[in-house]
């Protein structure tokens, strides 16, 4: 009986015990080794088996005791008995190890092996196992980027951790500095472009000032007119006469004296001073004939202006330079001279030099640009005419010689000369009033081209003077003319008084 009631209380304990009918049990068992013990306690709870013996009594009522007819074996108890729990897993977990006798109990939980991992950029929805997921959606902390920008970092729909402006948007102020500036589309403070400024139209006076490196190319300031390339020419004391019509500022053409702000006298016998700023304007009237340019100049050494011409004295010339206040000067013949030295009463044309004179130079006599000032002052006469006649004789230098043979008084034989430049000068200026005094004294009219000189210009060359409105002339009545050839002149002699 002892051992019957141990086998009961057995099967009490095997998990998974199945009753299929009174009397008989049929279980599944795991190989758990379980080590019996004696019962010497029998729970009242504890059911026993109806012992019943084949051939003794009535086996019909054998069986558990009566009223709990529908016992049930605790699986739970049995699962932790062998070492199992009971598992609480989440929606994306599963059981690992599951106890044979209750699918509640395990060794654990596992995550479902349908689970994802959520990549950079996205979150998972709902609960985790592992790091990983039922599924992944976009983070909410991603922003999306603008047209001129580039995302930074994870992405996902499009949008990004964050966004920073695209490569071409790579000038500020820091990296385009002056001249340039920054330009274009912009982004985030920074812009496409960084460009020198427009500039200015150089117009028609060019640029006066360009911008600095690297725009040097870039006109900053315009000139307003052309007077970077004018030469002030107002150098004179006497003022302007006309400036550059594109530089307002710097003188064209100033006057050479001081006449428009002069007031001449009246001086019926001459004048005894001119103006120290215009030298044809008489500034002190003479009460008596004094020796001036255009006066009559007589053997003894007095003058008259035309109109008081005396006829009765030898008259020697006209006066054509002066120096001292009219004490010393030269006077011209008023009528030309022929190759003999002798008055003509026509032009008589003469060659400055003959033969191979015509093409050599005289090394003594100076030679006068043709453009130059000094050539407006060579008042020598008869030191140049001394030096002609001394290089060669009246068939190499017929003119000089004309002159120098001229002698209308005994007293200025060897005397006369051929006019220096500056004289001819003299005689273009004060042509109205010389050809007046020629006509008192019954001359010849001095004519409009040409009368030699005795300025040498150069080699082949010297400087002819005339009066008139000649093409040939340059500059106060003079020009340049060949010495001999095609080229002749006339020869007006003067002496010097």
């Amino acid at each position: 009986m002892r051992n019957l009631l141990l086998s009961s209380a057995t099967l009490l304990l095997v998990p998974a015990v199945s009753v299929a009918a009174p009397g008989f049990i049929t279980y599944t068992h795991t190989d758990t080794p379980i080590e019996l013990e004696p019962i010497s306690d029998i729970p009242a709870s504890l059911k026993l088996a109806s012992v019943c013996f084949l051939g003794a009594g009535d086996c019909n009522d054998a069986g558990f005791g009566k009223g709990d007819e529908n016992y049930t074996v605790d699986t739970g108890i049995q699962c932790i008995n062998e070492g199992y729990g009971k598992q609480n897993c989440n929606s994306v977990q599963t059981i690992d190890g599951v106890c044979p006798y209750n699918p509640a109990y395990g060794l654990g939980c596992k995550c479902v092996s349908n689970l994802v991992s959520c990549p950079a950029g996205q979150t998972g929805v709902g609960e985790s196992c592992g790091g990983k997921y039922v599924s992944c959606e976009c983070d909410p902390a991603l922003v999306s980027c603008a047209s001129n920008q580039v995302g930074q970092g994870a992405s996902c729909g499009g949008k990004y951790e964050s966004c920073a402006c695209r490569p071409e948007y790579k000038y500020t102020s820091s990296n385009c500095s002056y001249p340039r500036s920054v330009s274009g589309d912009s982004c985030g403070g920074q812009y496409t472009d960084c460009d020198c400024p427009s500039g200015v139209n150089e117009g028609q006076y060019g640029c006066e000032e360009y911008y600095p490196a690297p725009c040097e190319t870039v006109c900053k300031k315009a000139y307003a007119d052309n007077c970077h390339n004018r030469t002030d020419n107002n150098s004179q004391t006497y003022g302007c006469m006309k400036y550059y019509d594109d530089c307002s500022t710097k003188c064209e053409t100033p006057y050479k004296d001081n006449c428009r702000n002069r007031t001449a006298v009246s001086a019926p016998y001459g004048c005894r001073q001119y103006w120290a700023d215009c030298a044809d304007k008489c500034q002190t009237a003479a009460e008596e004939p004094v020796c001036g340019i255009g006066t009559i100049y007589y053997a003894d050494g007095s003058c008259a202006v035309p109109e008081k011409h005396d006829a009765s004295k030898t008259a020697l010339g006209v006066v054509v330079h002066v120096t001292d206040d009219g004490k010393h000067g030269q006077i011209m013949a008023p009528w030309p001279v022929n190759a003999s030295g002798n008055k003509s009463n026509a032009p008589v044309d003469l060659h400055w030099a003959e033969g191979s004179a015509m093409d050599t130079d005289i090394p003594a006599l100076k030679n006068y640009d043709e453009n130059g000032t000094e050539r407006l002052t060579d008042y020598n006469s008869c030191e140049n005419t001394d030096i002609i006649t001394a290089t060669g004789s009246a068939s190499v230098y017929p003119a000089a010689w004309a002159a120098r043979k001229y002698a209308p008084t005994t007293g200025t034989k060897g005397k006369w000369c051929l006019p220096s430049s500056g004289v001819a000068v003299n005689i273009y200026n004060n042509r109205q009033k010389i050809q007046a005094a020629i006509s008192a004294l019954g001359g010849v009219a001095y004519p409009d081209c040409c009368c030699w000189t005795s300025t040498e210009y150069a080699t082949e060359y010297d400087l002819g003077y005339y009066v008139g409105t000649s093409s040939f002339r340059i500059e106060n009545g003079l020009g340049r003319g060949g010495k001999g050839g095609y080229n002749y002149a006339y020869v007006y002699p003067v002496l010097a008084f």
